[in-house]
């Protein structure tokens, strides 16, 4: 991606262009950890070019050197530290075009990093999960305008871990670092399950954001999509293979991490940023239609046996059907739907189909 950046930069030097570059990133699952990631490298290029720093400079863009450093430093087994000759090519490469444009054209590089939209940040960098954060830079860094995150909330599997934007439990959210949960198995919020819509509820308070932050979103073509509705709410189990079984490789329950690597929580326990009233696992409990969560019992019929039961839903084991009409436990209770709360708690309107979705 920094490539990309750079033949942009020289596109617009070309072209006499002197506004600054604005520059947006998105990612879902380990693309937001590479979007984290390349933000860190922008803001790199960002203080080089203020500075007046020569790019050359060895030290000048260090963040996928980071990578490298680690590797050799910690032997880790389960990385191919062979890797660490490649991004020492990539940021040669890098540093001498930016030095290049830069020193030889007198190129004027003048960045903004506006907006980093994240769905559910699961690094997954090697076999090890909890070492992510000491292996990769992903903290989100100061030069950014806006930074926003969508947490799964009911994703459970131990090799998906999560990354939180904040450093620890006790950061609270800003006008512009936002962190807050949503009902749904990891792809329920970034998109990619064959059956069901319920990431549109997540990517439309992206689209929130990202406007709050200045982004333009094209809403006649959204609402052709139908992205600003959801027509299938079905949530899907994040823990489909067996935790007895030697074919198992997650189970619950999955770690959040926090940006500072020195806090981890597991997701059940996960309340959102301090003093938010965000969506976690406890209070997504009461949204679910009990009736319809299927319980295979995976550690007694094993692996086989529990993918073929759960193949009945259209896809891996389907753990809800619908985000409930109401609850009858508490007929009096103002929010009735998820639409509801997400109105009364995010500001955001979105039609949910709440219908009996049972066969």
């Amino acid at each position: 991606m920094a490539d990309y950046l750079v033949q942009y930069i020289e596109q617009m030097e070309d072209q006499g262009v002197t506004n600054p570059v604005e520059i947006d990133i998105v990612g879902f699952s380990r693309g937001a950890a590479e979007a984290r990631m390349f933000a860190n490298v922008v803001d790199d290029i960002i203080r080089v070019a203020q500075s007046g720093a020569d790019f050359s400079d060895p030290g000048s863009i260090d963040e996928l050197s980071y990578i490298y450093e680690y590797l050799r430093r910690e032997h880790d087994p389960y990385v191919d530290v062979n890797i660490g000759s490649a991004i020492e090519a990539d940021m040669n490469r890098l540093r001498a075009a930016l030095d290049y444009l830069t020193r030889d054209c007198n190129a004027r590089i003048d960045l903004n990093l506006n907006f980093i939209g994240l769905f559910d940040t699961v690094p997954h960098y090697g076999v090890r999960q909890r070492n992510d954060i000491q292996q990769l830079r992903l903290g989100i860094p100061a030069s950014a305008d806006y930074a926003a995150h969508a947490v799964a909330v009911n994703e459970h599997r131990s090799d998906f871990a999560g990354v939180s934007i904040h450093d620890a439990p006790t950061t609270a959210n800003s006008a512009t670092r936002i962190e807050r949960g949503f009902i749904g198995a990891h792809s329920d919020i970034g998109g990619g399950y064959a059956e069901g819509d319920l990431s549109d509820v997540a990517f439309m308070w992206m689209a929130q954001q990202a406007e709050s932050a200045g982004v333009e979103m094209d809403r006649g073509y959204i609402r052709r999509e139908l992205w600003d509705e959801v027509t299938n709410p079905i949530v899907h189990d994040s823990v489909d293979v067996c935790q007895s079984s030697l074919h198992c490789f997650s189970g619950p329950d999955r770690a959040f991490m926090f940006a500072n690597g020195n806090n981890v929580v597991n997701q059940q326990a996960w309340s959102g940023a301090a003093g938010d009233n965000s969506m976690d696992y406890a209070e997504s409990q009461p949204f679910f239609d009990q009736q319809f969560m299927e319980d295979v019992p995976c550690g007694v019929s094993g692996y086989s046996t529990c993918r073929e039961k759960g193949a009945g839903r259209g896809g891996n084991r389907t753990k809800v059907g619908a985000i409930i009409l109401e609850d009858e436990s508490n007929p009096t209770e103002a929010i009735d739907t998820y639409s509801e709360w997400l109105t009364a708690h995010y500001g955001l309107n979105i039609d949910i189909n709440h219908s009996d979705l049972r066969p």
